[in-house]
């Protein structure tokens, strides 16, 4: 008897494509950013992708200013992506993507909140970079003035070459601003996916009756939660801070592991070796104890005298392998002595 997985972690499917019937489903097929691109480049200044995408008013738009006087033509070389999203977000409200989805993108790993997708933030500072009035304000003026003083066109796409070279060697010095709150951003988005997946666990533990478990591992969740808001409360996100926050992953999601598989063998009568496993729990929580009182020494400059007995970055990090090892190895025993894990679909899910 094999008991069914917690309908929180079921990967919900997409609903099975309806025919076509008129020329409106024509129009909400999925858009493509490589066809989106060849007809920004051969006719955008007409509006022929603003057509594509369903932006009629903007084609109209387009149409009559000659691509809004190169100017929206030349910022769709970089918004084109983001627009072909949002044009088949629109197009199929009814089937959003999942929040996991869009807060680790495809194939990445729920259990680990880095690597993060750094070309998704460097899209996104560049949106942002490409839309803010320093960009496009200094365009318009040089255009308008060219125009106004009736310069050939070769000569008003020097000038804006030129304007779009200042602008490019003022962003650079501003990566790193742009790129710092997206990056925290999505560190916190990763964070808040797997405190919800923790708390399904917790929740399915306490329907099980295995109360004393649940609140084991919510205890658990928590000092996770502490820890990462003292850890990446200011600074940026270092070597250090990376490690540890991977560690803390590991090590929460492999205390969910063993308490639901051991919750889920006694619920069916089924053997399991419950005082190691619950004795691994235990030192795990304790490593999670000591790695929150000490987190302020281990990510920053310590202010105790140098005297102190307070444990290195090394003790610590150490400890923290260590109990990531030991639930690497308890998966592996219980999959070697028992059944396979009662969660085949949770495991997917999470990398999904």
């Amino acid at each position: 008897m094999n008991t069914p997985p917690p309908t929180e972690w079921k990967v919900k499917q997409q609903p099975p494509a309806l025919p076509l019937r008129s020329l409106s489903d024509l129009m909400a097929l999925k858009k493509q950013v490589p066809i989106a691109y060849l007809l920004w480049f051969f006719a955008g200044w007409l509006g022929a992708h603003k057509f594509y995408l369903g932006q009629i008013a903007w084609g109209i738009l387009y149409f009559f200013t000659c691509g809004f006087f190169l100017i929206g033509w030349l910022i769709d070389l970089f918004t084109i992506p983001w627009q072909v999203y949002r044009a088949n977000q629109l197009a199929h409200p009814s089937a959003p993507i999942p929040v996991r989805r869009l807060a680790f993108g495809p194939g990445m790993d729920l259990r680990s909140t880095f690597p993060l997708d750094e070309s998704a933030i460097r899209r996104q500072a560049l949106r942002t970079a490409v839309m803010h009035p320093i960009t496009w304000g200094p365009l318009a003026l040089m255009l308008v003035t060219c125009v106004l003083l009736g310069l050939p066109a070769l000569v008003t796409f020097v000038f804006l070459a030129m304007v779009l070279g200042g602008a490019s060697i003022y962003w650079r010095q501003q990566w790193e601003g742009l790129t710092g709150p997206l990056r925290r951003e999505l560190i916190d988005e990763h964070n808040r996916v797997q405190d919800e997946t923790l708390r399904a666990a917790v929740h399915e533990l306490r329907r099980w009756g295995a109360v004393a478990y649940a609140d084991k591992l919510e205890q658990c969740s928590l000092m996770k939660r502490q820890i990462e808001q003292r850890m990446h409360d200011g600074g940026a996100v270092t070597a250090q801070k990376i490690q540890i926050e991977q560690l803390l992953d590991a090590l929460c999601f492999g205390v969910r592991d063993q308490l639901t598989a051991l919750a889920a063998k006694e619920r069916i009568g089924e053997p399991a070796d419950r005082a190691a496993i619950l004795a691994q729990v235990d030192a795990a929580f304790e490593t999670l104890q000591t790695t929150a009182d000490e987190i302020d020494t281990i990510v920053g400059p310590s202010a105790l005298p140098a005297n102190s007995n307070r444990p290195s970055l090394d003790e610590i990090t150490q400890r923290l392998r260590e109990e990531a090892e030991i639930a690497r190895r308890v998966q592996a025993r219980l999959r070697d002595l028992h059944a396979p894990t009662a969660f085949p679909e949770a495991a997917r899910a999470d990398r999904q």
